[in-house]
């Protein structure tokens, strides 16, 4: 797989990542002071999750379907 085609692939990744990241961090900083620890690690299990999904779509699902 030629350079140019994966990049070209994944460039919508870090556009959609920092929005993800945004608004996490927006429902993070409303979190009661004694639920922060465990917020953090859901919200980055939830933007990991998002960021293998996205990875997995962009990189191993075929654009079109030979038939």
């Amino acid at each position: 797989m030629p350079t140019s085609f994966i990049m070209n692939r994944i460039l919508d990744i870090p556009f959609a990542m920092s929005a993800l990241l945004y608004g996490l961090s927006n429902i993070y900083s409303a979190v009661h002071e004694h639920h922060k620890k465990v917020a953090g690690y859901i919200i980055g299990a939830i933007a990991l999750l998002v960021f293998l999904f996205l990875i997995y779509i962009n990189l191993l699902v075929p654009d079109k379907i030979v038939s």
